[in-house]
């Protein structure tokens, strides 16, 4: 019978520890489904079908390509056939709280190689991005109620067989905005929505915003923003000019990390310590007034 022993390559979303289930469909050596699109299930250290599936009886090979999650959950249009074997159209959940950790597996075996189990070792296909936050300088009070990934390709197409990604366009700006206010001490602290919740987006190059520039971003150029109030420590207002909050921004990347990579996991830190950021680049301009 055809079972499976699966791996995880990185830590992020999805963790062996977490992982209860899989797609897979198999193809024989004559292109002909052996089984499409059945699901497997955790059962102590293997995973199994509902169905019984058994290696050809000849000892002829196999070929596999298992994912998760369901094609149902990705989105976009999964093709697996003899043919081809590919994710096209897919475009990540514009809530950061709904979006996928993408991983996927092939390989290949047959009844004598795979006798105890047949290995899949999964790879995680998106990048992982968190936004944290902190500051030193005692002499203001950093209030912040919501963050911005902004300017960043939300959709592809993914090709199974070489782990790759192409096609890569369509710049979205991912809003992420909470009821409390988060208060910033020396301590880095997550701008997520929750802690952990962190934004699972293609891979791919980073152009970053040019402030002095190009300060309202004709070019689409990436950033990250929060949306802010500053004080000093007596409660005098220093940001915003109008309003109780309004939003600040910084290049993402800006020469640190001019791209994504698959299976990787991101951090970018604010350090307000010795200042703060740009005009946001869609801010309207204030009155003569001020």
């Amino acid at each position: 019978k055809i079972d499976f022993r699966a791996s995880t390559t990185k830590a992020t979303e999805i963790t062996i520890s977490n992982f209860d289930s899989f797609i897979c469909t198999a193809i024989n050596e004559n292109g002909e489904f052996h089984f499409s699109n059945e699901e497997f299930e955790r059962l102590g250290s293997y995973y199994n079908s509902a169905t019984d599936y058994y290696w050809p009886s000849d000892g002829s090979s196999l070929d596999f390509y298992a994912w998760s999650p369901s094609a149902d959950k990705l989105g976009g249009t999964l093709t697996i056939t003899p043919d081809a074997q590919k994710l096209t159209g897919f475009t990540c959940n514009p809530d950061i709280s709904e979006q996928v950790d993408f991983i996927s597996s092939t390989g290949s075996g047959n009844k004598q190689t795979s006798s105890a189990g047949m290995e899949l070792s999964f790879t995680h296909n998106m990048s992982q991005i968190e936004v944290k936050t902190r500051s030193a300088n005692t002499g203001y009070v950093y209030k912040i109620i919501g963050a911005r990934i902004g300017n960043i390709q939300s959709s592809g197409d993914f090709d199974f067989t070489t782990g790759t990604w192409s096609n890569v366009n369509t710049k979205t700006t991912y809003t992420i905005e909470y009821d409390n206010a988060r208060t910033i001490d020396e301590l880095s602290v997550s701008l997520m929505k929750t802690n952990g919740d962190n934004a699972m987006l293609i891979p791919q190059d980073i152009t970053p915003w040019d402030p002095e520039n190009d300060p309202t971003n004709t070019e689409k150029g990436a950033y990250i923003a929060v949306k802010a109030r500053i004080t000093t420590t007596t409660g005098r207002i220093i940001y915003p000019l109008e309003g109780e909050y309004d939003w600040i921004a910084v290049p993402l990347g800006d020469g640190y990390v001019s791209s994504w990579e698959s299976g990787l996991r991101y951090i970018y830190t604010l350090d307000w310590s010795t200042g703060g950021g740009y005009v946001y680049p869609e801010k309207p301009a204030y009155p003569d007034s001020y």
